[in-house]
């Protein structure tokens, strides 16, 4: 079920999440121009895309899950929803990594 003011989609969706870094800083993450990562210890980690036409047993959810061994940083986490006949809407978020 649709949560308030959601609607399900007309047509199949494919959802994409990927989260690449890390980065030392935000700005070598933003001047990477969603480049993957060039150094060795940074790597780029993707989320299984989800394809779905009803929004049953609700909104789906990407999840990537972090490996313990990530580096600290800050990494650049990009998502994707796509539809074949009517294109795609893509945005970004900067995580910072931290570890304990």
């Amino acid at each position: 079920m649709p949560e308030s003011g959601q609607t399900e989609p007309s047509q199949p969706v494919t959802l994409s999440a990927t989260l690449d870094g890390p980065y030392a800083d935000v700005a070598t993450l933003k001047s990477s121009s969603g480049n993957s990562p060039a150094d060795a210890t940074e790597v780029e980690l993707t989320a299984p895309a989800i394809h779905t036409t009803t929004w049953d047993g609700g909104a789906p959810i990407s999840r990537i899950r972090l490996p313990l061994t990530a580096a600290a940083g800050y990494d650049n986490a990009s998502t994707s929803i796509s539809a074949a006949s009517s294109g795609a809407v893509s945005g970004a978020s900067i995580i910072q990594v931290m570890n304990p």
